[in-house]
């Protein structure tokens, strides 16, 4: 958990992709244990990075303009951001158990 957060408070996953289905996928499968804050593009993660500090981040890594790639070293640059936990997501989610897999691996900090 972030520092400054309230103990009571759910943990904050900020999700990029330019697909609005592969977004509403993921909240959908992550929303009852987490707050969700969707982006379907590199610039409004950032600014939304500035409103809401997120405790993981799982960036999409084909994205026009600002890639995943270049997304994560713009983050990872920021002292402010640097520590906060990125999954860079390579393609598209097909099915639940991705998403299950994404739920597990956001709970455990491990890969499953």
């Amino acid at each position: 958990m972030r520092r400054g957060r309230v103990m009571s408070e759910r943990p904050r996953i900020l999700v990029v992709d330019d697909d609005p289905v592969n977004l509403q996928v993921i909240a959908s499968a992550l929303k009852n244990e987490y707050d969700i804050f969707t982006v379907l593009n590199g610039y409004d993660a950032i600014s939304q990075l500035r409103k809401h500090t997120p405790d993981l981040i799982l960036l999409d890594v084909m994205m026009p303009e600002l890639t995943g790639f270049d997304l994560c070293a713009i983050i990872k640059s920021d002292t402010a951001f640097a520590e906060i936990p990125v999954i860079l997501k390579p393609f598209y989610l097909r099915n639940r158990y991705s998403c299950y897999l994404l739920r597990v691996f956001a709970y455990t900090g491990n890969k499953p």
